[in-house]
């Protein structure tokens, strides 16, 4: 359920107001975010393999609302946005055509290998030296932080 502010006249947010943006989850837009899965109701595959709603939801470890989910399969995280879904009918994708739509049957080939149990192909939009990078960079905020604090010596 969306929070609402009463100092801005009660309109809902994605984000509950009252708690700092540090805690909260962020939840990207399938147009933002290409790895951001838009799944609707399809027609029953050719094939054994289906993907139904209850599945996912199996795995959901944030529901921002019903529509809008974050799964953990093989200690990755993956975010579903759920349109015209129905329990009986098994899941498809939506893939919109666009400049991101290499990404996004990249991000459907992995949502495909975790459900299944598959080894899962490394995201290509993050390189080997990017998540390094990223990892030293985080590693060093903390310190950064604290050396920006003015000393209690004075």
């Amino acid at each position: 359920m969306r929070a609402s502010s009463q100092s801005n006249g009660g309109c809902d947010f994605v984000a509950d107001p009252r708690n700092s943006a540090l805690i909260q989850p962020i939840f990207w837009t399938p147009q933002t975010d290409p790895a951001t899965l838009p799944l609707t109701a399809g027609p029953s595959p050719a094939g054994d393999l289906l993907l139904r709603a209850e599945d996912l939801h199996a795995h959901t470890i944030i529901e921002h609302d019903p529509g809008l989910i974050r799964l953990a399969l093989r200690g990755e995280p993956h975010d579903v946005a759920l349109f015209n879904v129905d329990d009986a009918r098994p899941l498809g994708a939506f893939v919109m055509f666009d400049e991101l739509t290499p990404d996004r049957l990249t991000a459907i080939e992995r949502l495909w290998h975790a459900m299944f149990g598959k080894r899962v192909p490394p995201d290509p939009r993050m390189t080997l030296q990017r998540r390094q990078r990223a990892r030293q960079m985080l590693r060093h905020l903390p310190h950064r932080r604290r050396a920006s604090l003015p000393s209690a010596q004075n």
